[in-house]
């Protein structure tokens, strides 16, 4: 769980392995406001997240740690954004 710089919490829903991450956003009143996914590689911290993108880490095979920017798309059956 973390929050995204405009205060929104987000809280990781449990997925496979290697199946894409996803996270449910409430909103400052506890609503539900999105759910968003992204790929199993990268890893998200808080500080760098926004609903439409973030900045996230990931490793290559050799070991090489590299920053991604992300831009999220709703998970399916998604009504919000």
């Amino acid at each position: 769980m973390f929050f995204d710089r405009a205060g929104r919490l987000w809280v990781r829903r449990s997925v496979a392995q290697g199946q894409p991450s996803e996270a449910d956003v409430y909103s400052a009143d506890g609503k539900l406001f999105a759910r968003v996914t992204w790929p199993a590689r990268i890893w998200l911290d808080d500080g760098f997240v926004d609903l439409d993108r973030a900045l996230g880490i990931t490793t290559d095979s050799l070991g090489v740690v590299r920053v991604a920017l992300l831009e999220f798309a709703p998970a399916a059956g998604s009504e919000n954004r």
